[in-house]
Formats: C-alpha cells, structure tokens, sequence
C-alpha cells in the first residue's frame, strides 16, 4: 500500500521538544492531536476534524504536487468530487508552529486522508485525468 499511518505517541515533559508534533499530542479523538501520515514517503501533518482525520491541502500540493499549478490541482480535486473543509483557528496555530503552514496564512483546507491518496495518484499515475462536470464554472 502506499500510504503508511505512524502516530507518534505521548512523552513525558522532559521529552518533549518545543513545537514538534509530539509535543502536540494531548488524547484520541481530540481536535488538537497532531500525527503524522506517510504518503509517497512523504510525512504529512494530518490532524482530527470533527472525528475525521484530515490532511492539509497546502501541505500536499507542495510537497507531493509541486510540479502542478494551484488551478491544475484544484480542478483536478472538483473533477474527482473531493470537497476541502477549512480547519480550525486552533489548528491552524498547530499546522503553523510544527511548520506544516507558513505563518502568514489566513486559513487551511483539509481534505481526508484517502481522497489525498486519490489526488495524488491522479497526478502521479499514468492515467487519463478525469473531466470536469459539464456545468463547472468559477
């Protein structure tokens, strides 16, 4: 399979390094744990919204999808019927203090950890891409 899940798990004080995932984890289920997940062999951030874990959008495109523009990926994401969900305000802060979003943003979509691994495989496969809908518009 070519996706692997790790989730780091909890150390004590003394451990802990300032700002790094572990240092973020607190209890499953909860909406400001941090883990991370393999995709391609590439650590991605991947954090819990509404008891779904999640992966950040920005994060993948510009690790596993740098070589596509924003529209090719977006169009790409409208075409295979993925639907990005904004995180929160407090996760955002988390993506921002382990490095997964640069400071500046103002926000971040998160997509599920299998439509990731359906985007990316859509780029990187030798596939046809799939048609947007007839009535897609901007």
């Amino acid at each position: 399979m070519l996706a692997e899940r790790s989730k780091e798990e909890n150390h004590s004080a003394g451990n802990q390094v300032p700002h790094s995932i572990s240092s973020l984890i607190h209890k499953p289920n909860d909406e400001n744990v941090l883990s991370t997940y393999y995709l391609y062999g590439e650590p991605l951030v991947c954090l819990n919204l509404h008891g779904e874990e999640r992966l950040c959008l920005a994060q993948i495109s510009g690790l596993l999808l740098r070589d596509f523009s924003y529209n090719e990926i977006h169009n790409r994401r409208v075409a295979l019927g993925i639907t990005c969900v904004q995180c929160t305000s407090r996760q955002l802060e988390l993506l921002r203090r382990v490095g997964a979003m640069p400071s500046s943003s103002r926000r971040c979509g998160t997509i599920t950890k299998r439509e990731a691994q359906r985007l990316v495989e859509s780029f990187l496969q030798e596939l046809p891409p799939p048609k947007l809908p007839e009535n897609f518009a901007f």
